[in-house]
Parts: C-alpha cells; sequence; structure tokens
C-alpha cells in the first residue's frame, strides 16, 4: 500500500484517512499515513502540529511518530505540536488513553494530561492541561482567562504558523481575557494592540 501523504501548506486542512480516522492538520504541516499489514499497525509521520480524532480498532494500534517521540493509541482524540523550531514537543489528550514514548522513557495519557518532552533535556513530563486552546485547531475559538501576553502569543503563533514577539519585555506578564471566534491573527492582534502598546 502507498503511503498517503498530506502537505497543508498556509491552509489548515481537515480529512479522513482510509480508517475512518479525521486529521486537522494545521500550516506549515506535513503528515504520511500508511498501513502495515507486517506489523498489522495504522502508520504515522507528523511534521509540524495536528489534531487526531482516532478511529478506534482494537486491532491495529495506530501510531505516530514524530522527530523524537512515538504516540501510540487505540482509539482517542488528542493534539499533537511537533513544531520543528520549538524547544519542546506536547501532547495534549480531549478523551481516551494515549501512550508517548521516548528513546528513554514512556507516559501514559488520559483525559485533559499533557505529555511535554524537553528536546534540549531529552526529558519527558506529564502533567494536566492547563492551556484549553489545543482545541482551537478544531473550534476555531481561542479564549483567554487571565492569560500571560507571554502565553497568549504562544498560542497565537501555534495557531496561526506565526512569529509574533513581545518587544517590551514588561509586557510579557500583563494579562488578558478575550474570547476570539473565527478571527483571523490581524484582527487580533489589532484588538490586542489596541490594551496593550508595543507588541511587533
Amino acid at each position: 500500500e502507498k503511503p498517503l501523504l498530506v502537505e497543508s501548506g498556509n491552509t489548515v486542512k481537515t480529512f479522513e484517512l482510509p480508517d475512518g480516522s479525521t486529521i486537522t492538520l494545521n500550516q506549515a504541516s506535513t503528515l504520511s499515513y500508511v498501513f502495515d499489514p507486517a506489523e498489522n499497525k495504522r502508520k504515522v509521520q507528523l511534521q509540524g502540529d495536528a489534531f487526531f480524532e482516532v478511529a478506534r480498532d482494537e486491532a491495529h494500534a495506530f501510531i505516530i511518530s514524530t522527530n523524537s517521540l512515538e504516540v501510540e493509541v487505540l482509539g482517542t482524540a488528542f493534539y499533537i505540536d511537533a513544531r520543528p523550531d520549538q524547544t519542546e514537543i506536547q501532547v495534549m489528550v480531549q478523551s481516551g488513553l494515549v501512550a508517548v514514548r521516548s528513546e528513554v522513557s514512556e507516559t501514559r495519557l488520559k483525559a485533559e494530561e499533557k505529555a511535554v518532552f524537553k528536546k534540549g533535556e531529552r526529558e519527558l513530563i506529564k502533567q494536566n492541561i492547563e492551556d484549553p486552546n489545543y482545541l482551537a485547531l478544531k473550534t476555531n475559538t481561542l479564549v483567554f482567562e487571565n492569560t500571560s501576553l507571554e502565553e497568549a502569543v504562544f498560542v497565537l503563533n501555534r495557531h496561526f504558523n506565526a512569529s509574533i514577539t513581545i518587544e517590551n519585555a514588561t509586557l510579557k506578564n500583563c494579562e488578558i481575557t478575550a474570547t476570539y471566534k473565527d478571527k483571523s491573527l490581524e484582527a487580533i492582534l489589532n484588538i490586542i494592540e489596541a490594551t496593550f502598546q508595543g507588541l511587533q
């Protein structure tokens, strides 16, 4: 079976795999999928970030490989942020159970838990999800509640494949509370800039 290759370019792409799983691939991301009959596994290679809704199939595990991590599931919904330019890879689980493996360790995640792999230290840690915006790829809604501007900029860069920086360091800890639904990055930045001066 030939691998299925999807490159998102500068748009978000939602598509269905032959097994019935649905994937929302963020901008500037690439994914390949193949069913491996020898291992009886559904295999995906991911570069970038994507939201997965994996069709449950007890007989065929679904395995996603990124540069440093392997994620294995049977059927679940979760988000992987494996953008090459970031210092961490993050796996955030909405429902079901997910196993995350690095070369040296493994952790299991359930709903509302995330794994963070620090590339420099090659360390894998498990945490509770405190950033509901990992779902934004599916919902196109960003919610900030007393969120530091630094964290909000991280979320905006991830969601829009952007590279916003905060010029004025004193603004990093300023807090923002707002909900943006179906808004463009430009519109959101205009609203934020009106509130805080010094964003670039």
